[in-house]
């Protein structure tokens, strides 16, 4: 994944703090047998949890966000995603994991 230093600083951060998700195959598996609708409702929730985030790449001058750098931004929020790093709590809020177990293959 893009920026290792930074997601292993993400990870040790969670560790101490005692957040950890398991993975492997039958998560990385569910995530990729997701239904359009359960998609949908996954970037709507990614969304949600990152209005603020999203909010100021829109309005930000002299420079509003593009529609590629928005697509980028939810491209990589799903990727945290399939890897455990980050679920969406039942509150709406994100929560952050160091993911434990095997890589993708």
């Amino acid at each position: 994944m893009e920026n290792d230093k930074l997601l292993d600083a993400f990870r040790d951060i969670c560790r101490k703090e005692g957040s950890v998700c398991l993975v492997g195959p039958d998560s990385y598996s569910h995530f990729a047998e997701l239904s359009d609708t359960e998609m949908e409702t996954l970037l709507v929730d990614l969304t949600h949890a990152n209005a603020l985030s999203i909010n100021r790449m829109v309005v930000t001058e002299p420079c509003a966000a593009t529609d590629e750098a928005l697509i980028t931004f939810m491209q990589r929020l799903l990727r945290l995603v399939f890897h455990g790093y980050v679920t969406i709590n039942n509150d709406g809020s994100m929560g952050c994991f160091s993911p434990e177990g095997p890589p993708p293959t």
